[in-house]
């Protein structure tokens, strides 16, 4: 009799738990794909940043509570995140599952985008001195064109390891110290994005309906929305 009070009391617990979450308003509300065209907004496609996404309430934020700091690229599709009712109210998270890397125009196609500088805490840095340390194969703590391009290999980073040499390289010495590394890595210097480019999570609906969309145009062997530069790949 005790172990089924203790599994009622459990149950009661989980079912007063998962009330806490509001699901009201997630209906899938559908945006022309004729938006994709158009710079990212709530009111073309339904597209938010994801800085604003929160899963606390109001009574959290005041208590000191933030959101992540996304870069302003990554955003939430409203089909998948509804990012103005996660801030008024607590739900669920949802996994990404599916995501656009998308072009409106291509006016900025060629054009790298400044990243913003990061600030490496204690442990990041002891991190990067231990790497630093692990790739200086001469130990003449200094980073030459070969051991760049093992750098470069292990952090994944898709830059010519010369071109990155000379943008991180401060003092044209030909080669880079600890200092310049972490100043370059703060820096996102290794990090080279299209401007105008944007990464968006979408609902499963979303990415079957824009799926089909790429398939006709590569059947029709035409440009994704006529008209437009518009680029996607989901």
């Amino acid at each position: 009799e005790e172990e089924e009070e203790e599994e009622e009391e459990m149950e009661v617990e989980l079912v007063a738990h998962a009330g806490k979450y509001a699901r009201d308003k997630e209906e899938p509300r559908p945006w022309s794909p004729l938006m994709l065209a158009r710079p990212p907004s709530a009111e073309a496609q339904g597209f938010s940043a994801a800085a604003l996404f929160g899963v606390h309430d109001a009574k959290q934020r005041h208590a000191g509570a933030t959101s992540l700091s996304f870069a302003e690229y990554v955003l939430f599709s409203r089909n998948h995140t509804d990012v103005e009712l996660t801030r008024r109210s607590a739900r669920r998270l949802k996994s990404v599952i599916c995501y656009i890397e998308w072009e409106p125009t291509a006016e900025h196609a060629d054009e790298a985008d400044e990243a913003a500088v990061a600030v490496l805490d204690e442990e990041q840095e002891a991190a990067l001195r231990r790497a630093f340390q692990l790739f200086d194969v001469d130990e003449n703590e200094q980073l030459d064109v070969y051991e760049m391009t093992k750098v470069l290999d292990a952090i994944g980073a898709n830059v010519d390891a010369t071109r990155a040499l000379l943008r991180a390289d401060e003092d044209a010495s030909g080669a880079i110290g600890f200092e310049e590394l972490r100043t370059a890595l703060a820096a996102q210097h290794f990090h080279v994005r299209s401007r105008g480019r944007y990464f968006v999570a979408l609902s499963l609906r979303e990415a079957e309906t824009l799926r089909a969309l790429l398939h006709a145009a590569a059947e029709a062997g035409g440009p994704l929305l006529h008209g437009s530069a518009a680029t996607l790949a989901l």
